[in-house]
């Protein structure tokens, strides 16, 4: 608690009036309204209790700080599952898409070889060469050939085929998904295509 008081005059009278003291701390001297003091000036007075309430706002600032970084974190580990899944399904669709285009044009290679009469082997190891080559397992591709007669009836086996008949010849693939989101749609990836032309 400050105390005030007043000094000494010379002749007996009331002099200046003392300075408070608070805390250990000399105050600036306050006017007492008869013009003494720092020439009647009025000066700012410390106020005990200030610095706890500055150190409160302080500590509500930090406790939200730290409120803010714990729901960022909370929101982050929501969205990272799903953003890892959206980018997971695009890389095993991309890759789908190519071992399907891979599979197609092998596809209509080996047909072509077929309309023009080549033997069952030639068409097979045609096939099984150029999936290779695009880097497919060949032990995972299957080439069933088949053709129908001129009249449009099936033929018992491809050494039946004839002029004005019909090829055709389905290759099938089957493989593993790039990342786990492809074990939504299925364990495997299986492709097949099947592709049919006229025998000359």
């Amino acid at each position: 608690m400050a105390r005030t008081g007043y000094t000494k005059g010379l002749f007996g009278g009331r002099g200046e009036r003392a300075q408070p003291r608070m805390m250990g701390r000399i105050l600036p001297a306050v006017p007492d309204g008869h013009g003494h003091g720092a020439g009647g000036r009025q000066e700012a007075v410390a106020r005990p209790g200030c610095g706890t309430v500055g150190r409160n706002v302080v500590g509500l600032s930090r406790k939200r700080a730290r409120g803010e970084r714990g729901a960022a974190a909370v929101e982050f580990a929501l969205v990272v599952p799903l953003l890892l899944l959206l980018v997971f399904g695009m890389i095993d669709f991309g890759w789908a898409i190519n071992r399907y285009t891979v599979l197609n044009n092998a596809t209509r290679e080996g047909v072509r070889l077929a309309s023009l009469g080549a033997d069952s082997s030639e068409i097979s190891a045609s096939v099984t060469d150029s999936l290779t080559d695009a880097g497919l397992d060949a032990a995972a591709v299957v080439v069933d050939l088949r053709c129908t007669t001129p009249t449009g009836g099936a033929c018992g086996s491809w050494a039946d085929q004839a002029s004005g008949g019909t090829a055709i010849i389905t290759v099938s693939y089957t493989t593993e998904w790039l990342t786990p989101a492809g074990a939504i749609v299925g364990e495997e990836l299986n492709i097949s295509k099947t592709s049919r032309m006229r025998i000359e």
